[in-house]
């Protein structure tokens, strides 16, 4: 059973985050993409209208630190009335009170995908045996990395979803990381900072350079960068431990100490 500490401190610092990347978005990215963010009691509703993800339109953190009441939650619903891609809430079981599934439920919503946060201890990160070399990204790289970050999306959303990574690229709290082979940058990750808490994520490896312990090298390198940054916890996410979906994300955590907190069911709206 995962320490309740660490689990108040890991769901926290995922909500600071996610906040603070939203906050990043330059002017004309917010217009292009319908960026915004807005408090749902101590968390947050993450809208992005130009972009087709229910990962970036989404209720993370309602009901964990204030007691939610069905005034606060239609509040943030309100925010993606008409979101032509849809979006989720993604409701902790920890989440107060626990009535919030059943106010989902009545309002026509329903689950559909369960995330599993996971976390761990500070301390000593294990060795990946990778050949990797891996260098944290100063602000001069901004635009490698976020080029590299985007490589999997297309359309005209494309690049001002580049310009948002890269104006996160030497924010206060922000560690950005590249993995280098030889010349060549192969992959991401970063890692936000707040408090006694790290939160890892934007994790994403070129396709042609996978299977080469890229990522367990970036999650090494953020274990003992966050230790020595003074964080006690570290938190993450990977997608569920189902036969269907790849589990590749998973291995890694697991491999890298994170233990699963629980899983957090993510509601959507049922179609009429």
């Amino acid at each position: 059973m995962p320490e309740p500490e660490m689990v108040t401190a890991c769901e926290r610092v995922e909500v600071a985050a996610w906040r603070d990347h939203y906050e990043a978005a330059p002017v004309h990215v917010r217009a292009a993409l319908g960026v915004a963010v807005h408090a749902a009691g101590d968390g947050v509703a993450l809208v992005a209208r130009g972009i087709e993800s229910l990962l970036a339109n989404r209720i993370v953190g309602l009901g964990l630190g204030a007691v939610a009441d069905e005034t606060m939650l239609d509040a943030a619903l309100a925010h993606y009335r008409g979101q032509p891609g849809g979006f989720a809430v993604n409701l902790s079981p920890r989440a107060r009170p626990t009535t919030l599934a059943q106010w989902l439920a009545r309002r026509g919503m329903a689950t559909f995908f369960h995330h599993l946060p996971h976390g761990r201890a500070a301390g000593a990160a294990p060795d990946s045996g990778s050949s990797l070399l891996v260098r944290e990204t100063a602000a001069g790289d901004a635009a490698r990395w976020s080029e590299l970050a985007t490589h999997e999306h297309e359309g005209d959303a494309r690049a001002p979803q580049r310009a948002w990574h890269e104006a996160c690229v030497g924010r206060p709290g922000w560690v950005h990381l590249l993995a280098w082979r030889g010349d060549t940058p192969v992959a991401t990750a970063a890692m936000f900072v707040h408090g006694d808490a790290a939160w890892l994520g934007h994790a994403r490896t070129l396709p042609g350079h996978r299977r080469m312990g890229a990522q367990r090298a970036l999650l090494a390198a953020r274990i003992r960068i966050a230790t020595q940054r003074g964080a006690r916890w570290l938190a993450t996410e990977t997608g569920p431990d189902w036969p269907d979906v790849a589990r590749e994300s998973l291995r890694n955590v697991r491999w890298a100490g994170f233990t699963a907190l629980h899983e957090r069911p993510s509601w959507i709206p049922v179609p009429a």
